[in-house]
């Protein structure tokens, strides 16, 4: 029995799909059919698959527990409920290992600051080293390392306090 269904894939899928299509000359549809049948003939393979997201809980929460993770979610950058609630679920799980969305997104912001303070000193040396005439001015460099030190120190104490906090999760 045939169905018409609709399907949602990914750009990088969907350009895969139209690059096998265009080379064989068979329709997607039958392309993906034969990755369907091929994936059932290693039958531990397909089951992984379909048991790792297989499982939907539903339970009821008050208004106020609504209300409560939904500021939560806001909060921690989770931005659903649904979201929410799983991210505490395995932070129980694996002993709070994971970071929330604001966490990761501090932790790229202060690598980024730190790759532009060694850039910063990159291009101070490169230019000491390469110009014989170049004349340093004493205190434009001693403001530079200043502010270098002090960018140093914020990161380093953002870097402590996720430190701490990361070995209290595991």
């Amino acid at each position: 029995m045939k169905k018409n269904i609709k399907l949602f894939i990914d750009e990088k899928n969907e350009k895969k799909l139209n690059e096998i299509k265009q080379k064989t000359n068979i329709p997607i549809t039958r392309i993906i059919n034969i990755l369907i049948s091929e994936l059932e003939e290693e039958k531990e393979l397909i089951t992984d698959i379909v048991d790792d997201y297989e499982t939907e809980v539903r339970f009821k929460i008050t208004a106020y527990e609504k209300e409560f993770l939904k500021k939560q979610a806001l909060k921690n950058g989770t931005e659903t409920i649904t979201t929410e609630i799983k991210y505490r679920l395995l932070n129980s799980m694996y002993k709070n290992a994971i970071f929330t969305p604001k966490e990761k997104q501090e932790l790229s912001k202060a690598r980024y600051e730190l790759n532009m303070i060694g850039l910063n000193l990159n291009q101070l040396l490169k230019q000491i080293y390469t110009k014989d005439d170049y004349r340093i001015d004493k205190d434009e460099i001693k403001g530079l390392i200043l502010q270098l030190t002090e960018k140093i120190k914020v990161l380093k104490d953002e870097w402590n306090n996720y430190i701490q906090f990361a070995d209290k999760r595991i």
